[in-house]
């Protein structure tokens, strides 16, 4: 945007010549999900990572043959006390925000809006899914190692809603702000090439082209779309 490609209005009101209107750059930005479950921990914290595991799986009424669209990551005992956490993901979640420029100048940062979870659904499926982890805290086996839970037990939907809402977070997962598709009337900033529409030799390769994310953390998706595009501009 700082560069004169963007939504023209935008850039007007910062003070930037538009060389290339493109209205998508800088919006459908998204994020991976995530609010924790506290076991409470008896133990003693860890002094070198454990490894870590992760359980992935479908919400309630979601097809079996759909990528699983929640993810367990349970947390090593880690802090002073220790404590143990089920990191709890809502993978391919539907909110969107946005990010635009404070002003022309290099050193400003950018307004960055995630608005997590302004979609309903998104706090649905959230929900559920630190049910289920709250589940998975309570068991006996867990118990014995970890003690009460710190966090007491939901009473009732609107008091789930309302701590998932107030307790969920952002993971550095973000994507979708230069989005791939075949015509920028159609909200795409670039192509299957990852070249920008309506220039002839600039392109964007990471995570911002992801229309969507995949049902995984971002890094491995991000890899192979740098290896298979930049293999294409080398020819």
């Amino acid at each position: 945007m700082r560069s004169g490609v963007g939504p023209a209005k935008h850039l007007r009101e910062v003070g930037i010549s538009t060389l290339i209107e493109l209205p998508a750059v800088g919006s459908n930005l998204g994020s991976d999900i995530a609010v924790d479950v506290d076991c409470g921990y008896l133990g003693k914290a860890q002094d070198a990572p454990a490894f870590r595991y992760v359980a992935m799986f479908h919400t309630s009424g979601q097809h079996t043959g759909e990528p699983p669209n929640l993810m367990f990551w349970p947390a090593d005992p880690y802090g002073e006390p220790a404590a143990y956490t089920i990191d709890t993901l809502l993978l391919r979640p539907r909110s969107r925000g946005s990010v635009r420029l404070r002003s022309s100048r290099v050193e400003s940062p950018p307004v960055i809006d995630l608005s997590l979870l302004s979609e309903g659904s998104d706090l649905e499926l959230l929900a559920e899914g630190f049910e289920r982890a709250y589940e998975v805290a309570a068991q006996p086996e867990l118990r014995r190692v970890c003690g009460s839970p710190l966090m007491p037990p939901v009473r009732d939907r609107s008091q789930l809603l309302r701590i998932v809402r107030e307790n969920a977070y952002p993971l550095p997962h973000v994507f979708g702000t230069c989005a791939m598709g075949p015509s920028s009337e159609d909200g795409a900033v670039v192509d299957v090439s990852g070249r920008v529409h309506g220039s002839d030799g600039l392109f964007v390769i990471d995570a911002s082209i992801m229309p969507s994310v995949p049902s995984a953390f971002t890094h491995i998706p991000t890899i192979a779309i740098a290896e298979r595009l930049s293999e294409s501009l080398a020819r």
